[in-house]
């Protein structure tokens, strides 16, 4: 049986050397650092490790690499990743997504996941397509209740802000720093791709009094390239 081989990409050439390493010690795998040298060692079987930081090209990375058909994990390094850049990378072939700050360990596991059953499903996925499912009414508001796309503290948050409530005077409300707000305010906005609060609020309202029923159908994922 042939031994698999991950190869690493994108990292400076010291972590690069400590994250071999103790991926490694964790999996039976032989790791590599992808360079011009050993470009064409690479098999179909094999798995690559890709850094990203921020905002990317995934066709540019890939032609930079030389990867076309290997299965790929993006190692995420600096800024959050929305959901549309979730679909981009999954439509573009990544087969797992996993952030820097977590622990080896899901590093790992994502690795056996991918080599085993193709995909890494963890939290970053799975929440961007229950997001997706929720905006395109596949799954049923009713099964959720209402304002199925925002918690019960954002909810809170956006009705102070449509009454005129600045940040610090919302978070005494709800015994958070004004810091706090501005930052969920933030995710908000980036999680449901809109620019300010008025775009924000509209999003709010339409879920808030959609009642739609779902069909038994599931998003087709070529329906997000």
């Amino acid at each position: 049986m042939r031994e698999r081989k991950i190869f690493l990409t994108g990292f400076g050439k010291l972590y690069a050397d400590v994250l071999a390493m103790e991926i490694a010690i964790k999996s039976s795998a032989q790791v590599n650092i992808l360079n011009e040298m050993n470009k064409h060692e690479i098999g179909t079987d094999d798995l690559i490790i890709i850094q990203l930081n921020g905002e990317f090209s995934l066709r540019s990375e890939s032609a930079l690499c030389g990867i076309k058909d290997q299965k790929k994990i993006a190692y995420l390094n600096g800024s959050p990743c929305s959901d549309k850049l979730v679909f981009e990378m999954m439509n573009s072939g990544i087969r797992a997504i996993v952030r820097n700050t977590d622990d080896i360990c899901e590093l790992v596991r994502a690795i056996d996941s991918v080599y085993n059953e193709g995909y890494y499903l963890n939290d970053l996925i799975s929440s961007a397509m229950l997001h997706y499912c929720k905006k395109s009414g596949a799954l049923s508001r009713d099964a959720f209740g209402p304002g199925t796309l925002f918690n019960e503290r954002e909810i809170r948050m956006i009705e102070l802000r449509s009454l005129g409530k600045t940040a610090a005077e919302i978070g005494d409300e709800l015994y958070l720093s004004k810091k706090t707000i501005d930052k969920i305010f933030c995710e908000l906005y980036r999680r449901m791709e809109c620019p300010n609060f008025p775009s924000l609020f509209r999003i709010y309202q339409d879920d808030k009094s959609r009642s739609v029923k779902a069909g038994v159908y599931f998003p087709d994922l070529n329906s997000l390239k």
